[in-house]
């Protein structure tokens, strides 16, 4: 009689023993008989506060560089690198960073559980509706600008012949909403030209935009801060000139949320996009849109909505344009942390750090009387950028040996144009605007520096 046991080759014994034994390595850990431990019991999770998170104390009067970098202690950088590209992406705190891995290791160790309590989608469109002194039902939770501003432009009803007003100077997630448009349905893109370096004064600026209204005008698109000069535009007064001609205008926040206060309903403006990774220190795949109450009825949504909630967080408010499909749960936890340490360490603080070191960096490349800095003088037209040549220079060669040395900045271009840009943010010091000032100095001593 044959016996039932069954019988395993060398082979199927050690791939099944390696599959169980990674099983279990993955879900359990194994007793010494082989078989699974009960999961020990799990205590409950302590309520998580972002403003203890952020681990800095307000300093009792004006900060000083001790300070300073105490706040510069609260992130990963490494002390041996420059990093002065925030306008690109900025790097996050410590706090964010683990706000973000917390819910994602949540997420991963139990994807059944009730995380519910991770959804905290209210809570930061109520951080971010504070921070901006807006109506939490007119914020919109986006991944980026550019997923706000094409929310906006395609929600629009643009026809053929219709005019888009934007500079020289504006990004190009901006304008290729409008160029698409264009390519659809005829409409017509219009640019107002801001040399650089830009020695226009504020009136002159919106001037210069008067000059393009037409009427077949329908929108108006400036950044707050352009992203090439560091030219701040005045929002407040270009607004006053679209609605006087019967326009809408859409601001690009992208150089300006996290190092400039915001009041949106004080600019006067129909609608605003921002991103979290840049000046807000958030992280990737982070961003917000604010749409006046009164336009959204004007702005259509990119997919089809529908939520059997009620009306208060249905069709009637900015949450219908952020049916997109599965949220970033991780960076929407993120974002609300970011927000908090920008509360904790002070919107007026960090404006006035960078505008202090950007300062520094200006009056240093000026004393050189080797640089064109493209970046206002006046206080009133910039912010934490600052866009400059050297000499003859080549900038991209700049850019290259200041990396090789350790120094990150980047490179833009305008009018065929190019020159270094810096970002200057709250953790970063004197010292490094000035390291960066002696090395710029050598190579216009020794070019050859650069090779």
């Amino acid at each position: 009689m044959k016996s039932n046991t069954l019988s395993l080759s060398r082979r199927q014994f050690l791939g099944r023993s390696t599959a169980a034994t990674f099983g279990a390595i993955a879900f359990g850990s194994l007793s010494l008989r082989g078989q699974s431990a009960a999961p020990a019991e799990q205590p409950a999770p302590k309520k998580y506060c972002p403003f203890r998170a952020a681990g800095i104390k307000p300093p009792a009067g004006e900060p000083d560089e001790a300070w300073w970098r105490g706040v510069r202690a609260r992130f990963d950088l490494r002390s041996d690198r420059v990093y002065l590209n925030t306008g690109t992406t900025g790097p996050v705190p410590i706090s964010v960073r683990e706000a973000r891995a917390r819910v994602e290791r949540e997420l991963a160790e139990d994807p059944g559980a009730d995380v519910s309590r991770l959804f905290l989608h209210e809570d930061t469109r109520a951080f971010l509706a504070k921070a901006v002194n807006a109506d939490a039902d007119d914020i919109v939770l986006t991944r980026s600008t550019t997923e706000g501003l094409n929310i906006f432009a395609f929600g629009l009803d643009l026809r053929r012949g219709d005019e888009v007003i934007l500079d020289s100077q504006e990004h190009s997630a901006a304008i290729n909403p409008f160029r698409e448009l264009e390519d659809r349905v005829g409409i017509k893109i219009v640019r107002v030209e801001l040399p650089v370096p830009n020695a226009l004064d504020r009136e002159q600026i919106v001037e210069a935009w008067r000059r393009a209204i037409t009427p077949r005008s329908r929108l108006l698109v400036a950044s707050h801060v352009t992203y090439k000069s560091g030219l701040a535009l005045p929002i407040r007064e270009l607004a006053d000139l679209a609605h006087s001609r019967g326009l809408l205008i859409s601001v690009d926040g992208a150089q300006s949320f996290g190092v400039l206060p915001l009041d949106l309903p004080a600019l006067d403006i129909d609608h605003y996009a921002a991103p979290g990774q840049k000046w807000l220190l958030a992280g990737t795949g982070t961003g917000f849109s604010w749409i006046r109450r009164d336009v959204q009825p004007r702005v259509r949504t990119l997919t089809g909505w529908h939520d059997p909630a009620s009306a208060r967080t249905g069709a009637h408010t900015a949450r219908r344009y952020e049916q997109t499909g599965q949220k970033n749960v991780a960076g929407i936890n993120s974002l609300v942390e970011a927000l908090a340490f920008r509360q904790v360490v002070g919107p007026a603080r960090i404006e006035a750090r960078a505008r202090e070191l950007a300062a520094r960096l200006q009056r240093g490349l000026r004393e050189t009387k080797t640089a064109e800095v493209w970046t206002p003088a006046d206080p009133a037209l910039s912010a934490g950028l600052t866009a400059f040549t050297l000499d003859e220079l080549p900038p991209k060669a700049v850019a290259k040996a200041l990396q090789a040395r350790h120094i990150t900045v980047r490179t833009v271009e305008v009018d065929k144009k190019e020159a270094l840009r810096v970002s200057t943010h709250l953790f970063n010091s004197p010292e490094e605007v000035d390291r960066l000032l002696a090395l710029l100095r050598d190579f216009v001593a020794a070019p050859a520096l650069l090779a």
